[in-house]
């Protein structure tokens, strides 16, 4: 690049907006050769951490599209963030926004991906193995979600679809899933039902023990007997214990 009088910060913002726009010219003394490449360096960068955090949804809609996807983002969307660790996220974002030619489940299917990474970077100490309880402890145990969940509900299976497995409809019955950080530190996920998913929700608004959610869901299921809603959730207290979903 060839000196210029033009003011430094307005020769970078001209830089910028070739580089994020292919047909804005180069500014005044920058070849053309040159732009090419900090623009490939750019989309190269910016596609990089885009397809690791969104592995699915791209193998289902294909490079092409894809790449229009992300060229379109980096045009439209003014990040903030020194950190490229944030740009999933801006671009997960983006997308809501710019889901109409994509299938019907893109959005969900976004959201669970970008949760995954999200879970996965969270602070926190990884949870040490848990001794199993018995019937009393967990009875009287105060229980609370950890802080590396994450409850799903979403229309569509999120935790199902591939580029070989989709669905143009959502099922009859939504999809429950919790997100967490097993004690080695990978994002898991635990299918739940309706009532498991209620019971977390439960926990995760407060801590409870088994008496309190039982009081709480008792109306909400009276088919159930007391004895058999009191079994179901101490089950799954044990359960998510063990696996870190509860603490």
């Amino acid at each position: 690049m060839t000196q210029t009088n033009v003011p430094l910060q307005q020769l970078l913002q001209s830089v910028a907006d070739a580089v994020r726009y292919p047909t804005q010219p180069a500014p005044a003394g920058m070849a053309e050769s040159r732009l090419a490449v900090y623009r490939e360096l750019v989309l190269n960068n910016i596609r990089s951490f885009v397809r690791s955090a969104f592995p699915v949804l791209r193998s289902i809609v294909g490079d092409e599209l894809w790449d229009a996807k992300i060229g379109l983002f980096v045009q439209q969307t003014a990040m903030h963030s020194p950190y490229f660790i944030d740009i999933p996220k801006a671009f997960y974002d983006w997308l809501l926004e710019h889901t109409d030619d994509l299938p019907p489940f893109a959005a969900e299917l976004a959201y669970y991906e970008w949760l995954e990474l999200d879970v996965y970077r969270r602070p926190g100490p990884l949870l040490a193995a848990s001794e199993p309880l018995d019937a009393k402890a967990i009875a009287s145990k105060v229980w609370q979600l950890a802080a590396c969940v994450e409850l799903v509900a979403s229309r569509f299976p999120v935790h199902q679809l591939s580029a070989a497995q989709q669905w143009q409809e959502p099922p009859a019955e939504p999809t429950f899933l919790a997100l967490y950080r097993d004690r080695e530190g990978q994002v898991q996920f635990m299918q739940l039902t309706a009532l498991s998913m209620a019971v977390l929700q439960l926990l995760q608004a407060q801590p409870q023990t088994l008496e309190q959610l039982q009081a709480q869901l008792a109306p909400l299921v009276p088919q159930l007997a007391v004895d058999q809603l009191a079994q179901g959730i101490a089950q799954l207290l044990e359960q998510c214990g063990q696996l870190g979903v509860l603490v």
